[in-house]
């Protein structure tokens, strides 16, 4: 018994064809048809496309509720607030060049080690009862994940940047991401569960 249908594309074979007469396959050392895998038609490419976004984007397990961009923003604007009077205290009193630099180091440490060593919380997310978290375990994340996520919100300009090419990307994602490092992060952000 041999094969009816071509491994490489699908088309239909006669039973003492060589070679595929659609794609040129070499069809000399076939297997018995049981063995074969049944062929991959172009209905079914889509079909299986569907399945991998409907599996990449699932609804929120039950009792999860994730950030809105209301809640993030105003988390963002407390915890900036923090980070500007170290920002201002620098300006105050070392070279600009220098104050950047400094600046963006200690925004980071901000943002990385509150949430590493606070269950994904800054004192911005804290005020609004959100945090971030793994996006597949809903769990504390790993402290390198942290430190991913936060590299560009500890520069205005990159935060831009990442939250506009976040948005673009993300748009309709059911695990409301707003930012593109949250995606290189595997990172999302809900609210405490009370």
């Amino acid at each position: 018994m041999v094969v009816k249908y071509c491994p490489a594309c699908g088309s239909e074979l006669d039973t003492d064809t060589q070679f595929c007469s659609s794609c040129g396959a070499d069809l000399r050392e076939r297997v018995p048809e049981a063995e074969a895998e049944p062929p991959k038609t172009e209905l079914a490419l889509p079909k299986q496309q569907v399945a991998e976004k409907e599996k990449k984007s699932k609804p929120a397990p039950a009792g999860v509720k994730y950030a809105d961009f209301g809640e993030r923003f105003i988390a963002f604007i407390i915890d900036a607030v923090i980070v500007g009077i170290a920002y201002g205290i620098l300006f105050a009193t070392v070279h600009v060049a220098v104050a950047f630099i400094i600046g963006y180091a200690i925004a980071l440490l901000y943002f990385w080690i509150l949430e590493t060593s606070n269950n994904g919380q800054t004192v911005g997310k804290m005020a609004m009862k959100i945090r971030t978290v793994n996006q597949d375990s809903l769990e504390v994340a790993a402290t390198g994940d942290y430190l991913l996520n936060n590299l560009f919100k500890a520069n205005p300009g990159l935060l831009l940047i990442d939250f506009i090419i976040g948005i673009i990307v993300n748009s309709g994602d059911q695990k409301k991401k707003l930012r593109i490092m949250e995606n290189a992060s595997n990172t999302t952000v809900i609210h405490i569960q009370n």
